[in-house]
């Protein structure tokens, strides 16, 4: 049991820091699931939002993420005239 709440805290730490930021901020945010809680929300709603998720709903969004950063990584590592994607991949 102590495993499942450790991943769930850990979803939740990683949903929120999300919402805040990508870690490879985009010129738009064209296809980013959190793109839309982004814009406008305090850091304490943020937070709330990453706790309210449901635990299948936060992995889909982590899940999400790591799909478009792994896309975005060896886009630019192949990219050798700096005009790489700025949108996520449609997932």
């Amino acid at each position: 049991m102590k495993q499942v709440n450790d991943m769930t805290t850990t979803e939740i730490s990683t949903v929120f820091s999300l919402l805040i930021r990508c870690p490879l901020p985009l010129e738009k945010e064209q296809g980013c699931p959190f793109a839309g809680y982004r814009q406008g929300s305090s850091l304490e709603k943020k937070f709330g939002l990453a706790e309210e998720f449901t635990n299948e709903k936060r992995r889909e969004l982590v899940d999400q993420h790591r799909s478009c950063l792994e896309a975005r990584l060896s886009a630019a590592r192949y990219d050798r005239a700096g005009t790489n994607s700025q949108t996520c991949p449609a997932s």
